[in-house]
């Protein structure tokens, strides 16, 4: 899926991406804890790389007012890549021109979203493994 979304934003939308993963890695890395033990919600197939897009990128917002408001960050006593990445923000800008933009059939549109619905609850499953009564 980063795959996707890092692809789609190169040529697509002409920017380029953070390595997520790395961050998220490091920054459990940091806390002494590992994704291992977690484990990753596969993916289903055929997923639309706008739809990745939309839902990683869109992210980035929800990131930033958390950060604005010193919920997360260094200023809330928490320092983490991931949280604090701003250069994925011109990934939502681009994401939203080309959305502003696109003249897309219908049927191309209810992929894009099938697959945003798709990201949205792998989010959601991974958030669900990563609590402590559900880590293996």
């Amino acid at each position: 899926m980063a795959d996707a979304f890092e692809a789609f934003a190169g040529s697509v939308l002409d920017t380029g991406v953070p390595d997520y993963p790395a961050m998220l890695r490091d920054d459990l890395s940091d806390l002494g804890l590992s994704v291992a033990g977690v484990g990753a919600p596969a993916a289903p197939e055929g997923l639309h790389p706008a739809g990745v897009a939309y839902v990683v990128a869109g992210s980035r917002l929800g990131l930033a007012s958390l950060r604005r408001d010193r919920f997360w960050g260094k200023s809330g006593g928490c320092a983490s890549r991931y949280m604090t990445d701003d250069a994925g923000l011109n990934v939502w800008r681009a994401m939203a021109g080309w959305m502003r933009g696109a003249r897309l059939p219908a049927s191309e549109v209810s992929a894009i979203c099938d697959s945003a619905v798709s990201v949205f609850a792998l989010f959601e499953d991974g958030l669900v493994r990563s609590l402590p009564e559900h880590a293996g």
